[in-house]
């Protein structure tokens, strides 16, 4: 009886061992999964304390504007950022900025015209004729924009009423020696990079060598051509004979004059008999006796009585056919004609021989020289009358000048006279002469 006892309660104590067995595996299996389902936490260590350090500031990062219509925008640290609601703003998209059209600003996402204040749109003529919307500001730009009924455009780019008007037919007459044959002219790109002209070849020592023919001209075209009077090369602005129609219409505009040269060109001819006599000037150069010569030559070749004046140009070839026979001269004026002795080497590569035939020509407009041999004031050969030969007798200090009248071509340096060569940007015809040649009651 009692071993049957200790029997049953073995067989119990194996059951319960088997369930608890079973419920831990189960156990076990359900943690592993729950365990791959849930990220781990990380283990939160306690950071050991340290020395309190001083707080570094980043720089702050402003852009200059808005919406550039430059592009992308610079900003306070150098660097290239795009700032802006990009969500409100149709002017910006991620990553790049849209530009707006010129004359415009981004304001709200809309391209706005900006307008000077009486409303004329940046780069727009007023309704005021002669002013420019030009960055704001209503400037006068008659050159663009036009002057009003009755009134002329100035050099200046102002307008000023016209007093009258006036319109002279010139002959623009051109001759040379028989058995001249006229050069071409080079256009050089030389090895130190320079542009200037040269005859026939690009050769010259000077320039380092040979250099790059860029382009050719027969020498009649430089002087006659008229797409060539504003032709920029190495030092200065080359022009043609046909600048001097704009030369005398600006100057006379100054005056209320609007005046019109038309030049008419007759040419080139051969001349058919010799040259008349020279003599030696005491000042140095072989001058004709009979100015009369070529427009004798002229009248046996074209009908005169067309023309009002006339210029009358020699090519001289004397600077390289080595001729024995030859005169100096550089200008001269006789009746109702201007003369110029164009020396084709030493006379191309400078606006001199247009100074020189403008002061002629004005001569056969009536006017004086406004110069004195010798200076009376100095120890110079020659100076300008004063005040009539002084441009800006007014000037404080008045000397230096900083241009030169007409009929006297040298920039006064003090008051004894000494002068500086002119170019033909900054000579101007003085009152003395507009008087004498009618423009200036």
């Amino acid at each position: 009886m009692r071993k049957f006892k200790i029997h049953h309660q073995g067989q119990s104590l194996i059951g319960i061992i088997i369930v608890l067995v079973v419920v831990g595996l189960v156990s076990g299996g359900l943690y592993y999964y729950l365990s791959k389902q849930i990220p781990e936490m990380p283990e939160i260590a306690e950071k050991p304390a340290e020395e309190a350090k001083p707080e570094v500031t980043e720089p702050k990062v402003t852009c200059q504007n808005e919406c550039s219509p430059a592009g992308s925008k610079r900003c306070s640290n150098n660097s290239y950022q795009i700032c802006g609601n990009y969500d409100n703003d149709p002017c910006l998209e991620w990553g790049l900025v849209i530009n707006c059209p010129a004359n415009t600003i981004c304001q709200n996402g809309i391209c706005i015209q900006q307008k000077c204040n009486d409303g004329t749109s940046y780069g727009k003529c007023s309704t005021n004729k002669t002013k420019y919307c030009e960055g704001g500001n209503l400037v006068d730009k008659c050159s663009t924009c036009g002057c009003l009924e009755g009134m002329m455009c100035r050099d200046d780019n102002t307008c000023i009423k016209i007093e009258r008007g006036e319109i002279i037919n010139v002959g623009l007459i051109i001759f040379k020696y028989s058995d001249t044959v006229l050069p071409d002219v080079v256009y050089c790109l030389w090895p130190t990079k320079s542009r200037s002209l040269a005859f026939e070849e690009c050769y010259d020592v000077n320039y380092g060598g040979k250099g790059e023919i860029l382009s050719k001209y027969p020498v009649l075209d430089l002087i006659t051509d008229s797409i060539n009077k504003k032709r920029v090369f190495q030092y200065d602005v080359i022009h043609s004979l046909y600048y001097l129609p704009d030369y005398f219409r600006n100057e006379a505009s100054k005056y209320g004059l609007d005046l019109k040269v038309n030049l008419y060109f007759q040419g080139v001819f051969d001349l058919t008999e010799s040259l008349p006599q020279t003599y030696k000037r005491p000042t140095g150069g072989l001058v004709l006796t009979d100015y009369s010569f070529f427009v004798n030559q002229a009248e046996k070749r074209i009908n005169l009585s067309s023309f009002d004046k006339l210029m009358i140009v020699f090519l001289n070839d004397q600077d390289f056919q080595d001729r024995e026979e030859a005169f100096e001269f550089s200008s001269a004026y006789h009746q109702k004609s201007a003369i110029l002795n164009f020396r084709i080497r030493g006379n191309l590569f400078n606006n001199n021989y247009l100074i020189t035939l403008s002061h002629e020509f004005q001569h056969v407009l009536g006017a004086r020289d406004l110069y004195l041999e010798p200076c009376p004031r100095g120890p110079y050969w020659s100076c300008c009358m004063d005040p009539e030969g002084i441009p800006e007798p007014n000037k404080i200090p008045k000397y230096p000048q900083t241009k030169a009248c007409s009929m006297c071509q040298s920039i006064q340096l003090n008051a004894e006279g000494l002068g500086q060569s002119a170019s033909l940007e900054n000579i101007v015809t003085c009152q003395r002469t507009a008087k004498e040649m009618g423009w200036l009651k």
